[in-house]
């Protein structure tokens, strides 16, 4: 028995999968409030530096301090710029999840994956998380089944990927 998954490769596609991979992802969290933190001691040693005549210093410190103030929207710039620039951006994406493992097919590659080298999965309300490592990922969306069911991907992931497929924070089992 196997599931496929059929969707578009388009920044809404991503911006969806990044959202929950960084949901996964602990030290994403982290940045979220790291940055107005450490742009706030920032612009706190630049008043410091200021106060005590030490130009240059100031400068350092309002740099930092604008650095990390805007560094949400400097992630989104990044996020956006790669997202175009993908060679498969706007492709039709094929993803069947079967006994042998999982096969991606767009109109210009096709890679086959065995069980093996997916080293994680996780289940959310609105679809599933599998992941090739700790940087490599791929969302399958509940709304993109095609064929079969999630229930059974979620089955064939539970049965092949070691630790099965796991819950957590936003997530359920």
């Amino acid at each position: 028995m196997s599931a496929a998954y059929r969707f578009r490769f388009d920044q809404d596609y991503l911006a969806a999968a990044f959202a929950h991979y960084r949901r996964v992802r602990g030290w994403y969290r982290w940045m979220a409030w790291l940055a107005p933190a450490v742009a706030l001691g920032s612009a706190l040693l630049g008043v410091f530096a200021l106060r005590r005549g030490e130009y240059p210093m100031v400068g350092v410190f309002v740099f930092l301090a604008l650095f990390w103030a805007a560094y949400p929207w400097i992630r989104g710039w990044q996020f956006r710029r790669s997202a175009r620039r993908s060679p498969h951006l706007g492709e039709e994406v094929v993803v069947r999840v079967a006994e042998e493992g999982l096969r991606i097919t767009t109109a210009s590659s096709d890679v086959k994956l065995g069980w093996p080298a997916i080293t994680e999965a996780r289940r959310f309300a609105d679809g599933l998380l599998v992941c090739q490592g700790p940087r490599v990922f791929y969302w399958l969306a509940d709304r993109a089944i095609a064929e079969a069911s999630a229930a059974e991907a979620g089955r064939l992931l539970d049965e092949h990927v070691a630790g099965g497929v796991q819950g957590g924070r936003g997530q359920v089992k």
